[in-house]
């Protein structure tokens, strides 16, 4: 039965991402680089934001890495709100 159903999906599935437009999926494409940082419990705020730098100057010394920023105290991929939290988002350059 399993079976069954997996070969259904992937051939509805087959059928769907050819009527696709191009543009719809881009072959040269910019991947989003996402970090979440937490630090030990009695981490100040300005200790978070210290490591939150120095993670950011290793990423802007990367070659690859296009652009990042962060936000202190929340985490997009936990859902946290702390001063112990801190979120990296980053942008790697085009691929090709």
């Amino acid at each position: 039965m399993v079976l069954v159903l997996l070969v259904v999906c992937g051939a509805l599935g087959s059928s769907l991402a050819a009527g696709f437009h191009p543009a719809f999926c881009p072959t040269k494409t910019k991947d989003p680089l996402y970090i979440s940082m937490q630090l030990p419990n009695a981490a100040s705020l300005e200790r978070t934001s210290e490591a939150a730098r120095q993670v950011e100057q290793i990423l802007a010394d990367t070659p690859g890495v296009q652009y990042t920023t962060s936000v202190a105290g929340f985490s997009l991929l936990s859902f946290v709100s702390d001063q112990l939290q801190r979120f990296l988002l980053g942008q790697l350059e085009a691929l090709g």
